[in-house]
């Protein structure tokens, strides 16, 4: 029988954990009670599902132009989830609903896209944002690249060879098993960031693992040129760097308040 597997949210993007981030930096976003959520590429809806499952007190709305919007939509019919809405279409599909967000969330594009496909997603989201709303942002960061340019190297030796893109998934997920059980040792200096990458790779869904890993356009960005990039369109940034895990989302949220 065919089963639904809803993955753990991105924790860094989740709206309970952006509310404590601008709170503790003296911001007034919305609370994640009630919030509106929007997810910018969105894909097969692997990060918003599970958002919308756990907090039906929330709207959520994803974005795809791709083909893995009708899995996102029909993994929201499937688990008989009437709080969140997956369109098909480019950015101007969300400029037509004429709808004010108080979070929006951009995870896993801005490596892939072209710097004036950077600059459209920022010029939406500072659109359609409210005063009080928080964009989420992540980013390969240059310091990143050589250690993942070289997994993904290995990875693309290893499955290019495959006929199809199941038998492609099922080889990288075992790549990514043998190599988490690989331990750091003093004279490998990049062993860190590389358990990094290959515990995050381990955690995406099926649909993100081949775009983290087979799409052709991944570079870095440097924090500096996203900061500027958000500043040309009215955006303050901060970075946040503490911990993001999801166990920790209601002890810090307590601090905050």
């Amino acid at each position: 029988m065919a089963a639904l597997s809803v993955h753990e949210p991105v924790p860094a993007s989740h709206p309970d954990h952006l509310w404590v981030a601008a709170t503790r930096r003296g911001l007034r976003p919305a609370p994640p009670e009630g919030a509106r959520v929007l997810e910018i590429a969105c894909g097969d809806g692997s990060n918003l599902l599970p958002m919308a499952f756990h907090r039906p007190d929330a709207r959520f709305v994803g974005l795809e132009g791709g083909p893995a919007v009708r899995a996102a939509q029909d993994g929201a019919r499937r688990l008989g989830l009437s709080n969140v809405t997956f369109v098909a279409g480019d950015l101007d599909a969300i400029r037509a609903r004429g709808e004010r967000y108080d979070y929006v969330i951009v995870h896993g594009v801005l490596s892939h896209v072209s710097d004036a496909a950077r600059a459209a997603t920022f010029a939406l989201a500072a659109a359609v944002l409210e005063p009080s709303g928080v964009l989420y942002v992540d980013h390969l960061g240059r310091s990143a690249r050589m250690v993942e340019a070289r997994l993904r190297d290995l990875v693309r030796r290893r499955v290019g060879p495959l006929p199809t893109v199941a038998e492609r998934i099922t080889a990288m997920r075992a790549i990514l098993d043998a190599l988490e059980e690989v331990p750091p040792t003093p004279d490998r200096p990049h062993a860190v960031t590389a358990r990094v990458e290959v515990t995050y790779a381990r955690g995406l869904s099926d649909a993100a693992l081949v775009q983290h890993f087979l799409t052709p356009h991944r570079h870095g960005i440097a924090p500096s040129e996203l900061a500027a990039l958000a500043a040309r369109h009215g955006l303050a940034p901060f970075d946040e760097g503490w911990d993001p895990s999801p166990e920790r989302h209601a002890e810090q949220r307590t601090e905050a308040q």
